[in-house]
Parts: C-alpha cells; sequence; structure tokens
C-alpha cells in the first residue's frame, strides 16, 4: 500500500515548485495586461507541455526543450486571447505592450514563459535524479 503523497520525499518540493511556476507565469501575463484571461493560458500552455512531455518523455538531468511547433501553437494561444482582450478596457501602457506583441506574434513573451516551465522541468528532473541517487 502506498502512502500518503505527502509522505513521499519530493512530492511537497514538487508541488511547491509547481505553485511557483503556476504563480510567476500568472504574474507574467498580468504584467502583460492579460488579466482576465491569465489562469487559462497558464492552464493551455500547462496542456501543450503536458502533452510534449508524454510524446517525449523528459530523462532525468537533461534539459527539455519544447519542440517548434508546440511553440508556435503557445504564439496562437496568446494570440488568440489578446484579440479576445482587445474591446476591454485597460491601461495605455498594457495596450501599447500587447499590441507591439501582437505584431511579432509574441515571440517575447512566448519565449519567457516557455524559458520558465522549461526551468522548472529542469529542477524536476534534477530533484527527481538527486532524489533516486539518495
Amino acid at each position: 500500500m502506498s502512502g500518503l503523497p505527502i509522505e513521499v520525499s519530493c512530492w511537497l518540493e514538487g508541488f511547491k515548485a509547481k505553485v511557483g511556476l503556476e504563480s510567476t507565469v500568472v504574474k507574467v501575463l498580468i504584467g502583460w495586461g492579460l488579466t482576465e484571461h491569465a489562469f487559462d493560458i497558464y492552464k493551455k500552455i500547462e496542456k501543450r507541455f503536458d502533452d510534449a512531455l508524454e510524446f517525449s518523455g523528459l530523462k532525468q538531468g537533461n534539459p527539455f526543450r519544447l519542440p517548434e511547433e508546440e511553440r508556435l501553437h503557445i504564439r496562437e494561444i496568446l494570440k488568440e486571447h489578446y484579440l479576445k482582450t482587445r474591446d476591454l478596457p485597460c491601461r495605455r501602457t498594457f495596450r501599447e505592450k500587447l499590441h507591439n506583441g501582437f505584431l511579432t506574434g509574441f515571440e517575447e513573451l512566448s519565449d519567457l514563459l516557455i524559458g520558465l516551465y522549461e526551468e522548472h522541468l529542469y529542477r524536476l528532473s534534477r530533484m527527481s535524479s538527486q532524489e533516486k541517487a539518495a
């Protein structure tokens, strides 16, 4: 019989890391003016990463790179949500930042978000490999 998740040694660290990632991603999205859709975007990006990980498998200690096709999908998610927010009132700085992001295909924002996820996955794989070594 397996124990509760909290009894597994790295579960709590993994949980804290996941909450930290979620918090950081939502803050970045809010900072870009995507306040109304920040959590929806987070969930969609998380699903993209989960699907990519399931397909490729994460090797312990190795950095994970999201395939280019998935990177494009994340940019499309950002574009889709930007278009939903265009009619909502927002501060001028947000409007300009989002419009500039739209013109560049949200390259800067998607690279930032993808980097956060890839770093998170790398840390998780290192924690897992350190746990197995111990």
